[in-house]
């Protein structure tokens, strides 16, 4: 199908506007949970299934990359082009020095599900999960070390502004602070009780908390002092992402993505053209930035949604739903069929993203054996001349 541009002609009465957040087919049935770009054409998401992606061209295409995990990946870090690192269930981390050609699983020291990391360099780096787990490692991964942080709730995003100086937030509104790098920690609970997502800091003094009921807080004082903005809604809100210290996005569910241009004194939303939730925001320039997700209720999609001019105009391009394929059985070990109205060439694609078969269709079911491939997982790729729909299947 070729690009759909939408002109939206009517005013809102409430403060809403048209961005320029196109689709990207990223090949992924699951929805993906976080996405970074290290360099400007090169990214990486991570999502359900221990589903792993990476761009080496700006986001147009997308390759599986072969994960060290089989469980659900809710994090990925990058230190430099090379080096990266991705959390995941059970306290699984992984840690790549080859920019994702190959994952190494590590043990966190935690066997609580990893929420968010960050690094202030390329051995000292920090994971945060579920029950208060807090771990630090000194030694680029190879070692991990609990750190006792007073705070049992899930611990949903983790921060630092400098070596020693770092923020964690949990549900339950909890904000933790250290200033000796996690060897002690101060707890504020009474700016609020709502869940809090996410966090990020612009400089050393300037921070955002995003979080659910579509709560903002502010400080421009290193955390001394937050302050609640008016978002404008009342959805969650699961990622930030700040160009400048007054431009910044937030990532909510139902396809909005919010937009400050004044530090948080007004937020825009700025609709997608797609009722999807979102889990991540990131952005490689003051224009140029990626959203990802794929949540709405128990449906899932691996979607990517890509900007190139920070939101001024609003084009689609058309994304064939997920839905209009259907593979069964799934898992499978003989006999499979596919179904799907698209009548033009599938391929099956191992996860290392080679062409392993190849058949032409003209119908709209095609059965396929599948006893000679070696168990894993794999994907299903119908296309004509106008449409591509990717589905994940594995053989077992």
């Amino acid at each position: 199908m070729k690009k759909i541009i939408l002109l939206i002609n009517f005013v809102l009465a409430s403060h809403f506007g048209f961005s320029q957040w196109t689709v990207i087919e990223s090949g992924i049935y699951d929805p993906l949970s976080s996405i970074c770009f290290p360099t400007a054409d090169t990214g990486y998401a991570v999502g359900n299934n221990g589903n792993m992606m990476k761009t080496t061209n700006y986001g147009v295409t997308w390759t599986p990359m072969v994960s060290a995990t089989p469980y659900p990946i809710y994090t990925v870090f990058f230190v430099n082009s090379s080096l990266g690192f991705a959390g995941s269930d059970h306290g699984n981390i992984q840690k790549t020095i080859d920019g994702g050609a190959t994952w190494t699983g590590l043990r966190g020291d935690t066997n609580e599900s990893i929420h968010s990391l960050f690094f202030t360099d390329s051995t000292i780096g920090y994971a945060v999960g579920d029950l208060g787990a807090v771990v630090k490692t000194i030694d680029g991964g190879l070692h991990w070390n609990t750190l006792t942080c007073g705070c049992s709730y899930s611990l949903t995003s983790v921060w630092f502004t400098s070596v020693d100086t770092g923020y964690i937030v949990s549900s339950g509104g909890n904000i933790l602070k250290t200033n000796d790098g996690g060897s002690s920690w101060m707890i504020n609970d009474s700016v609020t009780t709502t869940d809090l997502k996410y966090i990020y800091f612009c400089d050393v003094n300037t921070g955002y908390i995003a979080g659910a009921n579509g709560i903002i807080l502010k400080t421009s004082d290193a955390g001394n002092h937050w302050t609640a903005q008016n978002s404008g809604v009342n959805n969650l809100l699961s990622s930030a992402y700040f160009t400048s210290v007054d431009t910044g996005y937030i990532a909510s569910e139902f396809g909005k993505i919010l937009k400050t241009i004044n530090g948080g004194a007004d937020w825009t939303t700025q609709l997608t053209d797609t009722n999807w939730g979102f889990n991540s925001i990131y952005f490689i320039d003051a224009d140029t930035g990626y959203a990802t997700g794929g949540f709405l209720g128990d449906i899932h999609n691996g979607m990517i949604f890509k900007t190139t001019n920070g939101g001024l105009t609003f084009v689609e391009e058309n994304q064939l739903p997920k839905s209009s394929i259907n593979i069964y059985p799934n898992p499978a070990n003989g006999d499979f069929s596919i179904e799907s109205h698209i009548q033009g060439e599938i391929e099956i694609i191992n996860i290392e993203g080679q062409i392993i078969r190849t058949v032409h269709t003209d119908c709209a079911k095609t059965t396929m054996n599948l006893s000679n491939l070696s168990d894993g997982v794999y994907f299903v790729k119908v296309k004509s001349a106008d449409e591509i729909v990717t589905k994940r299947f594995i053989k077992q």
